[in-house]
């Protein structure tokens, strides 16, 4: 009975997260900060645990429209989706591949 119980959690998270500090020499006058361009960018992760102790493989949203060509390892679950976030039929699909 307790492995049917689970606890999950759907979180966003940041490829790049920009620094809030800045370290220049003494005097400077010019700041420059530089950028990846990726601040924007970011993805939806679930995380689940059984009540039995059991963690289930992590379940990856893109938003995009097609999947990434990059090979992720074989214990996550990676999918795509427009909003980026889970909706009814990617609740559908995390309950039948996790």
């Amino acid at each position: 009975m307790m492995g049917q119980i689970d606890n999950a959690d759907e979180t966003l998270l940041w490829f790049y997260v920009p620094s809030s500090t800045m370290i220049m020499q003494r005097g400077s006058k010019d700041m420059k900060l530089l950028s990846t361009g990726n601040e924007l960018s970011c993805f939806t992760v679930i995380l689940t645990c059984m009540a039995d102790g059991r963690k289930l493989p992590p379940f990856i949203i893109f938003k995009r429209k097609t999947m990434p060509k990059e090979v992720f390892p074989p214990n996550v679950f990676v999918c795509v989706n427009k909003k980026r976030y889970m909706d009814g039929a990617m609740v559908l699909e995390w309950i039948w591949v996790v």
